[in-house]
């Protein structure tokens, strides 16, 4: 995955909560070991590039621990629901 790829993945994730690939999912949920074994070639490459978007361009309260991002999802999954 390229970091445009990765950015464009986090952007939908911030945005309405679209759940992401297990690479993408380990990068925000902190898990380095889980991150680098679903990496491809491409994502392991710009592992380095995609954490320092995630920790300098995203909201703290949507990475950093698989509680915060499963709350993270469930929040905009009752925004779309209190909005239909």
């Amino acid at each position: 995955m390229s970091t445009d790829e990765a950015i464009l993945s986090l952007r939908a994730y911030v945005e309405r909560g679209r759940p992401t690939g297990g690479f993408i999912h380990a990068v925000l949920c902190n898990d380095l070991m889980a991150a680098v074994s679903r990496a491809d070639e491409s994502s392991l490459a710009n592992l380095g590039d995609i954490c320092r978007y995630v920790y300098n361009r995203m909201p703290a309260a949507s990475w950093g621990s698989p509680e915060k991002v499963t709350a993270w999802v469930v929040r905009h999954c009752e925004r779309r629901e209190v909005a239909s």
